[in-house]
């Protein structure tokens, strides 16, 4: 299997040849890379693990009064517990 390094904003990664971390590397990037105003919109096709969730619910870019809205749309129980914790934080109340 040949090394697959991909090039990130500060140098290049290179995760050799483990293809399961490339790929979510390469997922980490995508969803870095997107601009604010389509994170909630965009589908990831390539997130075989449920991470975009888990990112969308730590991601200080969504704003918090997307927090509730973002919190009834999601199934990830990892993720609900970021969102449970950042609305406990932001005054937003209960969930």
């Amino acid at each position: 299997m040949a090394t697959t390094t991909l090039r990130a904003g500060w140098g290049q990664v290179n995760y050799g040849n483990n293809d399961v971390a490339t790929r979510i590397g390469a997922l980490i990037r995508e969803y870095l890379d997107t601009p604010k105003d389509k994170l909630m919109t965009v589908q990831f096709a390539a997130d075989h693990w449920g991470l975009i969730e888990i990112f969308r619910a730590a991601d200080r870019r969504i704003g918090k009064g997307a927090l509730s809205e973002l919190y009834r749309l999601t199934r990830s129980a990892p993720a609900r517990r970021v969102l449970e914790r950042r609305l406990k934080r932001s005054g937003k109340g209960r969930v």
